[in-house]
């Protein structure tokens, strides 16, 4: 599976010279300012060649999984974020 970068700079300067929606946020903490800035973009079209392989995605309240499956049916890649274990509040 190849790495996918993206390019923020680039993307943040095209959205700004089309006047697309945005949002900026600019907080003020310990005499530092982060900023946090949100761009609406259209989805990304839809990968339905099974020769590509596939993406399964599980969620859950306590977690996330992703699982990439080559188009043999064995698996490639595998990312979990949370814990199954943890309980439900």
């Amino acid at each position: 599976m190849a790495a996918y970068r993206r390019h923020y700079e680039d993307l943040l300067r095209r959205t700004l010279a089309a006047g697309d929606p945005s949002q900026v946020e600019i907080l003020r903490r310990q005499g530092r300012y982060p900023v946090r800035i949100t761009i609406e973009e259209a989805p990304a079209p839809s990968q339905t060649d099974p020769r590509q392989g596939w993406v399964g995605v599980d969620t859950n309240i306590t977690f996330l999984a992703l699982c990439y499956v080559l188009p043999d049916g064995n698996s490639q890649a595998l990312a979990t974020r949370g814990d199954p274990r943890l309980p439900v509040m």
